[in-house]
């Protein structure tokens, strides 16, 4: 799946490793964190798991937005 905007960054921000390396940078799906097979500044490409569906949303350092629903 395909997720276009702005302002993502070039890449996704990892935490440093005080802080668990825990992404900073991430795609949930319903709640669900995604697997991101490829980021830039405008768009972002994720893997859909099966069978799951729900708001998108991406959280980068500057914050959380969220887009449409999305239904299997």
């Amino acid at each position: 799946m395909f997720v276009e905007g702005t302002n993502f960054g070039v890449a996704p921000v990892v935490r440093p490793l005080a802080d668990a390396g825990a992404l900073r940078s991430q795609v949930t799906l319903g709640g669900t964190v995604v697997v991101t097979t490829g980021w830039s500044d405008t768009a972002l490409s994720v893997r859909m798991p099966a069978g799951d569906g729900g708001v998108v949303a991406v959280t980068t350092p500057g914050g959380t937005g969220t887009g449409g629903s999305v239904t299997p």
